[in-house]
């Protein structure tokens, strides 16, 4: 947009483009009759330059002067100094707010105003694009004018730069190229502005229907804009050739649709074909008949298949050809001849498949049109071999009939019949002759020669027999091919096999054959000159049955019970089917004699029972008995096995049990019945209903067992059975109680104290609850089970019993009890000093008070040194709880304390309790001296001492003392030094002379009973000593010096 600016400040007043009568400029200085006032455009965007032209005349000439511009809306002017000429002013209603600004102009006498109004940023300002064409159907190659005009909707004029045109477009070409542009030169122009485009198309131009687009480019300023108008394209030079020029088809089926090959041949001038069509439909007397959708013609010449429907009719039709557009407008047609037509056609009937030398043939023949059956044709009709005519007639009712004998010498293979079929009464043009050749065979009858094939076999066998194929009495020659055996049953192939040998045949009956006719069919299809044969086999296939799962209730038994002989008679199938109402004989054996004891019939299932009955005819050991079936001679043939069971004859069954038994716990029992027979101990689970085992018993060689087994987690009336392994039906049931030994335990960890909570833990491995005394403290509706927590507070100390009540029956034990003990919960109230000195006597205030029952008297009351377990003072407490004790009191505050002994009081318990007496005893210290008082002068001299402790003399380890010498009043050195593991002091004097000096021994620490020890020591520079009792004297030099030479303990 600043292309404007720059341009309206370059005008000179000779380029206005307005259409008024531009005045001529004058140098006069004279007062202004008008002013003219315009403006380039009356929408403008927000911060988008707009001009002003502005010029005072008078006269008809241009006049110099002032003039002031106001925008009224927004109350914002300028003034400006005109020349004498039209000037353009860019300046002013720049950022301006959206919306109407009424802008006026004024020289201070004349004033003028227009609108101009101030849009959003919304792009460049729209156009648009009318047009209209000279000739909407140009030819290619040939010229039209477009008549275009542009039209800008919110401004009157504007300033074009030279980069804006009107062009047009077709859309028939690729990328759709500018045919023909209209370039505005650079300048004013006014809208709306009409223009005529001249457009020539191009020779190549494909025909057809197809747009053109009239637009304008646009710019910066203005948005581009188009208009589409629509034109047909022809051509004048443009050939269609169609080969052939006719044509004939043979109708050949009902069913199907007949094919024609067509050339199109596109000719003359150089014609895109991108946007033409060809259209086939045939013409016939009955209408127009469509053969297909439009296709594009895509290159000049292509062979087009055009399908014939079979409902279009015999006889000429016509073939069109339609050239057309994509609308489907034709530009042109052309158009070729087709002729259809049909033959006539036989079916023949034979009166036999297979021809022999002498037979007679008769054949029934059908005419009717080739691809119509039910159209019945008549026909003149001739039969020929390959040299003579044997047979000639016409139809009637399309049938004709004709019968042929076949010559005695006519050599075996193949002959031909020829069948020439003439219209009778038809348009032969359209219905034509046909010639049908017929080929037939002069063949030999075969025969199949079965040998070694059985009447009946059993299943699980191989059936074998033999197989030869003859013709008459004579094998069959050559490449006969082979024949197949068929199961008829299911027409399934059991194999093929070479014809012309004679076939070993093995075939294998299995399981799953049914029993019964087995039906066999053998097949030989024909080869050559010998014709097909069918041959039936039949053979029984019977069943041979076996014995399964025989099995007896006992291995034995007593005298008068019996031994139950089941099984199953089955037979030797896939699915071993029963055998049904099937006499089985049962044959006892004693080892050296057989017997038969009876006979018994299989039911539906196959299954069979025999009860052998233990006699005492049977001498006591081991017999044996055998079944054996030996079939129907039809269906089954004999069982292929005859099982054996041996059975004893044994003794009685017998089972002794505890009769105390305990749940989980080891029991004694024993049993007796067969010799070395298995059995199993079990118990009778009543939930279930069902015996589960505890342990197996086998009985010795005499018939016995005794021995332990551990009872079942159970408790209560339960059965025991004694159970033969061998013999489900064989046990004998006791019964006996059992008592479960129950697991219960109270459990509370430390002392119990009144009006304190504690925690119980029950446990019981039955349903309890469980009393205190004879309070019942499980819920009234609950019992416990398992491990149970409880808390209780204990209103008052004494004797409490705790019981837990089983719930449960058959218990060795019902209730558990403990006897606790519930202490008074008390505290111990003392009135003594914080802190006192060893061996000093001291006054103790004490009173006991009960967390529950107040002030307790009788209490006795100790002050002892758990050190030495020494009672230093004791008593009884008074009415409302108070003693008071005297003593005197050595030790340290660690071991002097109060102590309450365990004790009681009535009917109440006092749990032992001890409190420090007081939180310092400062403890007393003996010094004692271990050498003389006198020293000679010597570096090494010290003093040693030892400190002990008043109440032990135990060693003073580890305590700083404090030192300090004198000499006579003058303080010489004062220092710390502290005691070593034996108490023992180390002074060292090396660095005093000669002379009396006073040493002075203090505990450095306040934990200890303070005190001052003085010694007075002599050092001298002569060994001269001498003992006078207590007194030490000491000759230094020519001086005696009498010392104190006694510990002296000072006390504060």
């Amino acid at each position: 947009m600043q292309r404007y600016h720059l341009f309206f400040i370059g005008l000179s007043v000779s380029l206005v483009f307005f259409s008024l009568n531009t005045p001529l400029a004058s140098n006069a200085s004279l007062k202004a009759s008008d002013i003219v006032f315009q403006v380039n455009k009356n929408l403008v965007d927000v911060n988008e330059s707009i001009s002003f032209f502005v010029g005072l005349e008078n006269g008809g000439l241009w006049q110099a002067g002032s003039v002031t511009l106001k925008d009224i809306t927004t109350n914002t002017q300028k003034n400006y100094n005109l020349n004498a000429e039209l000037t353009i002013v860019t300046d002013f209603l720049l950022n301006s707010p959206e919306g109407r600004h009424i802008i006026e102009v004024t020289d201070g006498s004349i004033v003028k105003s227009l609108n101009v109004t101030v849009l959003a940023n919304t792009g460049p300002v729209s156009t648009s694009v009318s047009a209209s064409v000279s000739n909407s159907s140009p030819k290619t190659a040939s010229s039209i004018v477009i008549s275009a005009e542009l039209d800008n909707p919110s401004q009157e004029f504007a300033y074009f730069d030279g980069s804006q045109s009107l062009y047009a477009k077709s859309n028939g070409l690729i990328n759709s190229p500018i045919l023909s542009s209209h370039w505005f030169p650079a300048g004013m122009v006014f809208f709306p502005i009409t223009v005529n485009i001249t457009v020539i198309l191009p020779s190549w131009h494909p025909l057809g229907a197809y747009n053109l687009e009239i637009g304008f480019s646009g710019d910066d300023t203005f948005a581009s804009s188009t208009q589409i108008i629509g034109i047909f394209i022809t051509s004048d030079d443009f050939l269609l050739d169609i080969y052939p020029n006719s044509s004939e088809i043979d109708r050949s089926s009902e069913n199907q649709t007949t094919y024609i090959s067509i050339n199109l041949v596109l000719g003359g001038a150089e014609i895109a074909l991108d946007n033409l069509y060809y259209n086939i439909s045939l013409v016939t007397d009955n209408g127009t008949f469509p053969l297909n959708t439009p296709y594009l013609i895509g290159n000049r010449d292509r062979t087009v298949i055009v399908n014939i429907p079979t409902l279009i009719p015999l006889g000429d039709v016509v073939l069109n050809v339609d050239i057309i557009d994509g609308s489907g407008v034709i530009f042109f047609s052309n158009h070729t001849s087709v002729l259809i037509y049909d033959t006539i056609d036989m079916e023949l009937i034979a009166s036999s498949s297979t021809i022999r030398a002498g037979d007679t043939i008769n054949y029934l023949v059908l005419t009717s049109l080739t691809d119509r059956s039910n159209r019945l044709v008549e026909a003149s009709i001739i039969v020929k071999n390959t040299t003579d005519i044997i047979g000639s007639g016409m139809t009637t009712s399309g049938e004709w009939t004709f019968s042929y004998l076949v010559p005695d010498d006519l050599v075996l293979g193949q002959y031909i019949m020829i069948w020439e079929l003439t219209p009778i009464g038809e348009n032969t043009s359209i219905i034509r002759n046909n010639t049908i050749t017929k080929q037939f065979l002069v063949s030999r009858p075969t025969e199949f020669h079965v040998t070694n094939f059985p009447s009946q076999i059993f299943r699980n066998q191989f059936l074998n027999f033999n197989i030869q194929l003859l013709s008459g009495t004579f094998p069959l020659t050559g490449n006969v091919g082979s024949f197949d055996i068929y199961l008829q049953s299911d027409l399934s192939l059991i194999g093929s096999y070479q014809v012309n040998i004679t076939q070993d045949i093995q075939l294998f009956i299995t399981n799953d054959i049914p029993k019964g006719n087995y039906d066999l069919q053998l097949v030989y299809d024909g080869t050559g000159i010998y014709e097909s044969s069918i041959k039936d086999l039949t053979v029984k296939v019977i069943s041979r049955p076996f014995f399964r799962n025989v099995l007896t209730n006992a291995s034995g038994g007593v005298v008068g019970e019996t031994i139950k002989i089941s099984g199953y008679l089955l037979e030797e199938d896939t699915n071993n089917s029963p055998v049904n109402n099937a006499e089985i004989e049962v044959l006892v054996s004693d080892g050296s004699t057989q017997w038969i004891d009876g006979t018994t019939l299989t039911d539906v299932i196959g299954a069979f029972s025999y009860d052998l009955l233990i006699t005492d005819s049977l001498s006591v050991g081991i017999h044996f008995a055998k079944l054996s079936y030996t079939g129907d001679q039809n269906t089954y043939g004999q069982s292929s096995n005859e099982p054996i069971v041996n059975f004893d004859k044994e003794n009685i069954l017998s089972l002794a049990i505890s009769s105390l038994i305990y749940s989980g716990q080891e029991f004694n029992f024993s049993a007796s019945g067969k010799l070395n027979g298995h059995y199993a101990l079990q118990y009778l689970d009543t939930t279930g209903q069902e015996w589960i085992f505890i342990q197996n018993v086998t009985l010795d060689n005499q018939g016995n067992y005794v021995g332990q087994a551990y009872s079942p987690d159970l408790k209560g009336p339960i059965f025991f059975r004694i159970f033969d392994l061998n013999d489900n039906s064989t046990f004998l049931i006791q019964e006996r109680i059992i008592y479960k030994i129950p697991e219960a335990k109270i459990t509370l960890e430390g002392k119990i104290f009144s009006k304190k909570e504690t925690t119980f833990l029950f446990y019981a491995n039955e349903l309890y609850v469980v009393y205190l005394n004879d309070l019942r403290i499980t819920p009234s509706t609950q019992s416990w089970f398992l491990e149970e927590y409880y808390q209780y507070t204990f209103n008052h100390p004494g004797d409490y019993k705790l019981t837990i009540e089983l719930l449960g029956e058959y218990l060795t034990f019902y209730n558990i009890s403990k006897e606790i003990t519930v202490y008074e919960d008390y505290e111990i109230i003392k009135s003594v000093p914080n802190s006192i000195t060893e061996g000093s006597s001291i006054t103790v205030n004490i009173q006991i008070r009960g967390k529950s029952i107040g002030f307790i008297q009788d209490v006795l009351v100790q002050i002892v040194n758990t050190r030495t377990e020494l009672v230093i003072a004791e008593g009884l407490t008074q009415v409302n709880g108070n003693i008071t004790l005297n003593a005197i009191i050595f030790g340290a505050e660690t071991e002097i304390f109060i102590k309450i002994p365990k004790q009681k009081i009535g009917q109440y318990y006092l749990e032992e309790q001890i409190l420090k007496l007081v939180d310092e005893i400062k403890r007393k210290i003996d010094i004692s001296v271990e050498q003389e008082y006198y020293f000679t002068v010597n570096n090494k001299n010290s003093l040693n001492l030892k400190a002990t402790f008043t109440a032990t003399n135990n060693p003073v380890s580890d305590v700083p003392f404090g030192i300090s010498i004198y000499k006579f009043d003058t303080l010489i050195s004062e220092f710390t030094i502290t005691s070593n593991m034996d108490g023992r002091i180390d002074i060292p004097l090396g660095t005093l002379g000669e002379g009396e000096y006073q040493v002075y021994i203090r505990p450095a620490s306040d934990d200890f009973a303070p005190f001052v020890l003085v010694t007075n020591i002599i050092i001298s520079s002569n060994d001269v000593f001498k003992d006078i009792g207590s007194i030490s004297v000491v000759i230094i030099g020519a001086i005696l010096l009498v010392g104190l030479g006694v510990v002296t303990r000072l006390k504060t």
